[in-house]
C-alpha cells in the first residue's frame, strides 16, 4: 500500500464514529498503527495524570518539574466528585443531588454530557443528609466493543439507603439498566465503600462487604463473579497498629493496596492481579516505608486508585504532591525506603485522587440519545 493509500484510509478512518474506529484496529497490525498514530483519538501517546483537588481537575503532563495545569473547576456551592476517565472522557458526580448527578466532559472539546438520572426510590430524593453519592460509581470502556459504560454497584449508605442491584448505563443508550447479581458464597455482592471500586481493563471491580471478596462485573458478558483472593491475610503483621485497604489500578491491572501503621513505620504495599497458565494469581509489586518518628506530623500516602506516574510514583501528604524514583529490590520490587524524601511537585495543592489520562478530540454529542 502506498502512501497514497495509505492518506485516503487515514481519511475515511476518520470519518468513523470513535467506537468504530477504536473497533477497525482490530482489522491488522496497519490499520490499528494508523489508528493509534493517525486519527485524532490516540489512546496510548501522551500518557497523563489526572489530579482531582477540591473543586478542581489538574493534568499532570510527562514533566514532572512542571506544575500541574488546570482543566476543570467546579462552580462555587456545587460538590463535585470526579469518577473516572476513560480515554480523555471523565466521569462526574455531583453529591448534591441525590443519588449523585452523572455528567461526561471532554475538557480538550469543552464538551459535557447529562446522563439521565438513576432509577431509585423516593426514600433517596428526600434525603436531607449529603453522603458520598459518588463512591459507587464507576467508568469504565470495553476494548473489544468499544462500548463506554457508568456503573452503579449495589451498596448500602450508613445502613440507611441500599442500593440492592446493579445498575449500568452505555454509552449510546437512552436508559439505565439493571443486571441480575447473584449472591456469592451464599451472600449479596453488597459493595465495601471504603474500600473503593475501579474499573481495569473492561471489567469494573468491588469487594463485596458480607465476604471480604473481591468481585468482578465484566462489561463484555455481564457477568458477575470472584476474584481469586490474595494469597495472605489483609493487615497481618500490623502489630498494635493498624491497617486499611484499597483497590487500585496499576498500568492496567488490578491493585490492592494495603495501608498499615503502627507506632514505629508506616508501610504500604500494593498487589497486583495477572495470570498465569489460564489462572488468576497475585503478586507484590511495591512496597513503600515511612519512618513514622520522621513525618510524624504528616499524613502520607500513595495517590488512589492511580499512584504510578510513569515510572514515577505519586504521594500526597497533608498539603503538598509529592513524587518518588522508586528503586527495585533483589526480588524484583519496586521500593521507596523512608531516607527517600521525594521531590514536591506542588504544595498546598491538597490533591487526593488520581486517575489516568490522555487527552482526545472525541464528541459526547453523538452518544446522547434521550
Amino acid at each position: 500500500m502506498g502512501p497514497f493509500a495509505t492518506d485516503v484510509l487515514v481519511e475515511i478512518l476518520l470519518r468513523l464514529p470513535p467506537n468504530s474506529r477504536r473497533r477497525s484496529r482490530l482489522v491488522c497490525r496497519r490499520w490499528r498503527h494508523l489508528v493509534d498514530k493517525r486519527t485524532t483519538t490516540d489512546l496510548r501517546s501522551r500518557a497523563q495524570t489526572l489530579l482531582v483537588a477540591a473543586g478542581a481537575a489538574l493534568v499532570l503532563g510527562d514533566d514532572v518539574g512542571r506544575s500541574p495545569r488546570k482543566v476543570l473547576a467546579s462552580a462555587e456551592g456545587r460538590n463535585l466528585s470526579v469518577v473516572g476517565t476513560c480515554n480523555g472522557l471523565i466521569c462526574l458526580c455531583d453529591d448534591g443531588k441525590p443519588p449523585g448527578a452523572v455528567a461526561l466532559a471532554n475538557p480538550a472539546t469543552g464538551e459535557r454530557l447529562v446522563l439521565p438520572p438513576l432509577p431509585c426510590g423516593a426514600d433517596i430524593i428526600i434525603a436531607r443528609d449529603n453522603p458520598a453519592w459518588h463512591s459507587p460509581y464507576s467508568f469504565a470502556h470495553h476494548q473489544t466493543t468499544g462500548r463506554y459504560a457508568v456503573v452503579h454497584v449495589p451498596c448500602c449508605f450508613n445502613r440507611v439507603y441500599e442500593f440492592h442491584t446493579l445498575q449500568v448505563f452505555t454509552l449510546g443508550e437512552a436508559a439505565w439498566r439493571d443486571v441480575r447479581t447473584p449472591w456469592i458464597r451464599g451472600a449479596a455482592v453488597g459493595c465495601h465503600l471504603d474500600i473503593g471500586v475501579v474499573s481495569v481493563d473492561g471489567a469494573t471491580y468491588w469487594v463485596a462487604e458480607a465476604t471480604d471478596e473481591i468481585i468482578s462485573f465484566d462489561l463484555g458478558d455481564e457477568r458477575v463473579t470472584p476474584v481469586k483472593p490474595l494469597p495472605m491475610q489483609v493487615g497481618a503483621g500490623a502489630g498494635a497498629g493498624w491497617s486499611r485497604r484499597r483497590l487500585t489500578e496499576v498500568h492496567g491491572r488490578l491493585g490492592m493496596a494495603i495501608f498499615c501503621r503502627s507506632c514505629n513505620e508506616e508501610r504500604t504495599k500494593v498487589w497486583l492481579l495477572g495470570s498465569a497458565r489460564g489462572e488468576q494469581m497475585w503478586a507484590l509489586h511495591y512496597a513503600v516505608e515511612i519512618d513514622v518518628g520522621i513525618r510524624r506530623w504528616l499524613t502520607h500516602h500513595l495517590l488512589m486508585p492511580h499512584f504510578r506516574h510513569g515510572e514515577h510514583v505519586l504521594c500526597v501528604n497533608d498539603r503538598d504532591l509529592v513524587v518518588y524514583l522508586p528503586t527495585t529490590s533483589p526480588d524484583g520490587v519496586l521500593e521507596i525506603d523512608d531516607k527517600d524524601l521525594g521531590a514536591v511537585i506542588e504544595r498546598k495543592c491538597y490533591v487526593h485522587k488520581a486517575f489516568a489520562h490522555v487527552e482526545t478530540k472525541e464528541p459526547l454529542s453523538i452518544y446522547k440519545l434521550w
